[in-house]
């Protein structure tokens, strides 16, 4: 149900751009804290076909400064490199690694960017890789078959196009987030809780999310002091 409603205030953008024979479409949708991002592929005109010689997708994000002005172009990392792991150096680690998807792209055709944040001004460009001759797979840099181009601005709120604003916190549910935070801390599971307890630890801030700054903002407007 929460799900349906984050579809419901999410305002989307799209962006079609054709490479020869192959085209790719990159839709974009937002909330309040996030950009899902979902693409498709069409090759020689049939919908949804692969791409020859293509392993995966690299994704591409700029975002505004305060000037108004576009910064560098980042290279979102993945998390999920090739089956066979020979492109680990330290198999122990490998649930730590991450690449940019320049080397490990993504072999999906959806994602969610959670670096995207509340006020900012983003845009995004999706682009099929391939392995280039006598390069490595998983350690060299790919190179580019076709992309979708940049979508249109992409404002990162938590308005709509139907006047409806909504707002969510991150919760308990947010495991990756919170074992990762466990292991720099050199935590016990048990620690968990006593932080969660303090109204300003960091922990608790992070994972209450825009849905606590609004709130207290709206509690700061109407509250009298006696």
């Amino acid at each position: 149900m929460i799900d349906n409603y984050r579809e419901l205030i999410c305002v989307s953008v799209s962006v079609p751009k054709k490479t020869d024979n192959i085209e790719l479409k990159l839709t974009a949708y937002h909330n309040c804290d996030d950009v899902q991002l979902f693409w498709r592929t069409m090759a020689d005109g049939q919908a949804d076909a692969m791409v020859p010689g293509c392993l995966g997708f690299k994704i591409e994000r700029k975002r505004k400064d305060r000037d108004g002005k576009w910064g560098r172009v980042e290279v979102l990392r993945n998390r999920v490199g090739f089956s066979d792991g020979s492109d680990i150096e330290d198999n122990a680690a490998a649930v730590y690694t991450t690449k940019p998807s320049s080397i490990w792209p993504f072999q999906r055709y959806d994602w969610t960017d959670h670096g995207a944040n509340n006020g900012q001004t983003v845009q995004y460009n999706i682009k099929a890789m391939m392995l280039p001759e006598g390069k490595r797979i998983g350690i060299d840099e790919l190179s580019e078959i076709a992309e979708s181009g940049w979508t249109e601005d992409i404002a990162v709120s938590a308005n709509s196009e139907n006047g409806i604003s909504a707002y969510f916190n991150r919760g308990m549910v947010m495991s990756q987030y919170v074992a990762r935070i466990i292991r720099e801390k050199n935590w016990k599971p048990e620690d968990i809780l006593p932080h969660i307890k303090e109204l300003e630890d960091p922990l608790r801030v992070f994972l209450s999310g825009e849905l606590r700054k609004e709130m207290l903002k709206i509690i700061g407007e109407v509250w009298i002091d006696p």
